[in-house]
């Protein structure tokens, strides 16, 4: 017999919430384990000022490649855990059990966007403006080396949260699912 199609929009939401959940996570986890060491390595190479520089070119790269695929992943995510808390049950009679799960899959992914925008965006801001600037700099404005190693490591253990926060959704996702 074949599927209805209420039932394969819930499973296609289960599917597609799933997988972007874990797309952004291991977005995550690959900035703060793979990114973050190499722009750290080069604030080791060269000068004080032009590795600093690049150091923060090279976060600024990584950054902005990050954001090409984390914040749509997390928006739906959102939006297909949103939609299985609040119409799976009306739509093909699930269990009232997972309807609090999938909110709360739903709320984890998006406490990441005020935390993000809270605590992370300054940090952002500034690097990004480093990267910018480029050589145009006068050496006085700029931040020594030990003061950008410190944003990125404050960035990353930041960012760390927004993996908390990204697994929790994929643990209580995960959940509802198999229930």
């Amino acid at each position: 017999m074949p599927r209805s199609f209420a039932a394969r929009v819930i499973a296609t939401a289960k599917g597609l919430g799933l997988a972007t959940t874990f797309v952004a996570l291991g977005g995550l986890y690959s900035l703060s384990t793979v990114a973050v060491p190499a722009v750290l390595a080069t604030l080791n190479s060269g000068d004080g000022a032009t590795s600093a520089r690049n150091a923060s070119k090279s976060f600024a790269i990584a950054l902005r490649a990050s954001k090409q695929n984390i914040p749509p992943a997390e928006l739906l995510s959102i939006c297909c855990f949103s939609f299985l808390s609040v119409n799976a049950y009306r739509l093909i009679g699930y269990p009232s059990h997972r309807g609090p799960l999938y909110a709360g899959a739903a709320a984890a992914m998006f406490a990441v966007i005020p935390l993000t925008m809270a605590t992370m965006t300054p940090i952002e801001t500034s690097l990004l403006q480093l990267a910018d600037t480029g050589d145009t700099a006068s050496k006085s404005d700029e931040p020594s080396p030990q003061e950008v190693e410190a944003m990125i490591l404050l960035w990353s253990s930041r960012n760390m949260w927004r993996r908390v926060f990204v697994s929790i959704s994929g643990v209580l996702g995960l959940l509802a699912v198999l229930k």
